[in-house]
């Protein structure tokens, strides 16, 4: 059930950042992701997986956490390349911080990981709302 309700949430934010009109900050549900770049932006996902590889490490809690609970993974490529805020997708509590990735919780317990910071403006524990600034990404893209 896990894996398809991964498949599931990869092609529904697949489709929320292709069509970011469709989620407008005042018309969805915290349970809908918002694209994680600041408004008028186009994502261009530039690389899609699903992980673990074979027999790689699965550290779940992480930044190389590959494993049941982070299978499917985007790259998106923010259009404006001189707007390096990284926006939180959906409320939650960041749970973790390693390396350049963090981890939101969210009040239903799904983890969502956002990587490729540069710098962090939240600390573990800290409550996020939808559309919050996470900090500075590091590269031309950011993982979800």
């Amino acid at each position: 059930m896990k894996r398809y309700t991964f498949l599931i949430l990869s092609f529904y934010l697949a489709i929320c950042l292709v069509f970011p009109k469709l989620t407008a900050y005042s018309a969805i549900s915290d349970t809908q992701l918002l694209a994680p770049v600041s408004a008028g932006q186009t994502l261009t996902i530039i690389h899609g997986y699903n992980d673990p590889l074979p027999n790689e490490k699965c550290v779940i809690g992480s930044s190389s956490d590959h494993c049941q609970n982070q299978r499917y993974g985007l790259d998106l490529k923010p259009s404006d390349q001189t707007k390096l805020e990284i926006l939180a997708p959906l409320p939650g509590k960041i749970d973790w911080i390693e390396g350049n990735c963090l981890g939101i919780r969210t009040s239903d317990n799904l983890n969502l990981n956002v990587c490729h910071f540069g710098r962090f403006q939240v600390l573990r524990n800290s409550t996020v709302k939808r559309g919050d600034v996470l900090g500075t990404r590091s590269t031309s893209w950011i993982h979800i």
